[in-house]
């Protein structure tokens, strides 16, 4: 049977109702292609599998419009795509949360799916199946970077949590007495743009805005800042309200043209991090929404032109100098960004207070102390 779905809850506050209160005269049809050929939360078809639906669903539906970059769905617009725009919440009880989930269906032709886990690291829950659990009025989502198995090529298909995302890392102390905090991880087998379209982190982020936070920041180290970047460009709706980079490669690295020693698998993953993969990239990136504060913090060691795996003109381009995105310098190297003492403080630091855009002359003050070779410490 359809199942119709409103074209915008995640603008008006979504609850988990029933299928049958999912009704508005403006609802898009999703045609659902579970086993038993029906929809309901007893359906083995709809089981938690990767972080979501397992089945694939056709979307049809004439003039219907998506939030964020507004795609219109034509008759003639088909497409297959991880995700019927449903999930299990650990309660049993099943959550809607389709427009975001469409826009992605309908961004292009399917794709191979991204596994991916959204999961509680603080308060810590007691059991997997347990639901998140609101603590405080703000949540923070931590999103790793690159990580390369050289011997071991079948875990870079799996969504492997990094050591700094684990409940005892320093970041997430720092930040726990303050917030909820989550992790974000997924296998790296699909370029960066794919993950930050995966369903699996439209629907996490989704479930903290059901869960009326007053605010959500997504904390992205590395490769981890660029698909927090292009999560909020896409989704700009999405509920984010801050995204911290950390030594984040927007205009890439040199050293992911390096494959020696990189499964095969993970090779467009690590391409997507090339300079000339994030240029590309960039033509296509939208500005970042006003409404959303952002943060570059830059990473740069004495002697170094970076944090000697991504340079500090790559953490802090011109694309984001121009919007006014300001920049906290840290000494620190890539893999202590969000490990050492000064690095987490910093973070945490930004992660407590407002951040505004600014003005051009502060811009340029900092660029002279950032390019010109002379340090700028955070106060």
């Amino acid at each position: 049977m359809p199942l119709l779905i409103r074209p915008d809850p995640l603008s008006r506050g979504w609850s988990q109702n029933s299928f049958g209160r999912l009704a508005d005269e403006r609802a898009l049809t999703v045609f659902d292609r579970s086993p038993s050929g029906k929809l309901s939360a007893d359906d083995p078809g709809l089981g938690l599998g990767d972080n979501g639906c397992n089945d694939r669903s056709k979307l049809l539906q004439d003039g219907a419009t998506a939030i964020g970059k507004s795609r219109a769905i034509r008759a003639s617009d088909t497409a297959d795509s991880a995700g019927a725009g449903c999930i299990f919440d650990p309660t049993g009880a099943l959550t809607m949360i389709p427009t975001l989930l469409m826009t992605v269906a309908l961004a292009g032709p399917a794709t191979e799916d991204v596994p991916t886990q959204f999961w509680q690291i603080a308060p810590e829950p007691f059991a997997a199946t347990q639901p998140f659990q609101k603590s405080h009025p703000r949540a923070v989502v931590l999103i790793h970077g690159l990580m390369v198995y050289p011997l071991s090529p079948s875990l870079v298909r799996q969504a492997n949590p990094h050591p700094w995302q684990h409940p005892d890392g320093a970041l997430v102390r720092a930040l726990s007495g303050e917030f909820d905090v989550y992790g974000f991880s997924y296998a790296q087998i699909r370029p960066i743009s794919d993950i930050a379209a995966s369903p699996g982190l439209i629907r996490g982020v989704a479930r903290l805005k059901a869960m009326d936070y007053r605010e959500i920041i997504l904390i992205g180290h590395s490769a981890g800042g660029l698909i927090a970047r292009e999560f909020v460009e896409q989704f700009p709706e999405s509920g984010v309200t801050k995204v911290l980079t950390v030594a984040a490669p927007h205009r890439g690295s040199s050293l992911a043209t390096w494959s020696l020693g990189v499964p095969a698998v993970q090779w467009p993953f690590l391409r997507s991090l090339t300079p000339a993969a994030r240029e590309k990239a960039a033509d296509k990136l939208e500005s970042l929404p006003p409404t959303i504060e952002f943060c570059c913090v830059v990473c740069k060691l004495t002697g170094f032109s970076g944090d000697s795996v991504v340079s500090a003109a790559s953490q802090w381009p011109e694309d984001l100098q121009v919007q006014g995105v300001p920049a906290v310098v840290v000494p620190a190297g890539h893999k202590e960004a969000v490990r050492s003492e000064k690095a987490v403080s910093v973070i945490t630091q930004l992660a407590r207070r407002p951040i505004r855009r600014w003005q051009p002359e502060q811009v340029q003050q900092v660029r002279e102390h950032l390019f010109g070779g002379s340090w700028l410490f955070p106060r």
